[in-house]
């Protein structure tokens, strides 16, 4: 299908997109990903392991096609949640790398209910490099940043361009960052369901936490705001 490129590489299973064995993956055309299972509320499309690079070659994009789900995470990078039963908290996901991904949402197709579907979504992650990311139509945000168990998202760095266009909730949400540099955020026609913010900084719970978190330039049209801090 000339869709990936990488050794041993054998992504498609069940309709899910798992990168176990790959450090690099090449998506070179236009590709259409469904979730499967019934009563699952939480779905990644592309599921990154650690010390990974996910491009897209120029004219490649990802769709996400009609689905159910309130919940959803088009790249997810996302380390253990919660602790284990000793108590020990597990490994945050790191040294992940996504170039140029343009992703197409659900926002006029979706079924589910709920705000949270996502282009991308950082959860306990370390280590972090996105440049050049187009995320449009998303049902929730365009991409979302968060931790638990008193971890956040360190050393983020988002280059480039991140535009978010149609996305129904934010077009960043920051929820436990530390470290997290936003060069340039092109937002427009943010609207759909609370708060409607090009990015909004709201910690997850009460032991998240934000430091340090730069962004060079912020473009916002037609959204309710630019920048929330809440």
């Amino acid at each position: 299908m000339g869709l990936f490129e990488g050794d041993t590489c054998n992504p498609l299973i069940n309709d899910y997109i798992w990168l176990e064995q790959v450090d690099y993956v090449l998506i070179e055309d236009p590709l259409k990903t469904i979730k499967v299972g019934t009563g699952v509320t939480e779905i990644a499309q592309i599921n990154c392991k650690a010390d990974f690079t996910l491009e897209f070659k120029k004219g490649a994009s990802l769709t996400m096609i009609n689905n159910t789900e309130d919940y959803y995470r088009m790249i997810s990078i996302e380390g253990g949640r919660g602790k284990n039963w000793a108590g020990d908290v597990p490994d945050p996901k790191i040294n992940v790398r996504i170039l140029n991904p343009v992703l197409h949402g659900d926002r006029d197709s979706v079924i589910g209910a709920g705000e949270f579907g996502a282009g991308i979504y950082l959860y306990n992650a370390e280590h972090i490099t996105i440049e050049n990311a187009e995320t449009y139509d998303m049902f929730g945000d365009g991409m979302g940043i968060g931790g638990d168990s008193g971890r956040v998202c360190k050393d983020i760095s988002i280059l480039g361009t991140f535009r978010a266009e149609r996305c129904r909730r934010q077009g960043i949400s920051v929820g436990a960052a530390e470290n997290l540099y936003i060069e340039y955020l092109y937002a427009k026609d943010i609207d759909g369901a609370a708060p409607f913010a090009a990015i909004d900084f709201e910690t997850n719970n009460e032991v998240s936490w934000l430091r340090n978190c730069h962004v060079g330039r912020i473009y916002a049209e037609n959204c309710y705001r630019a920048l929330l801090v809440a």
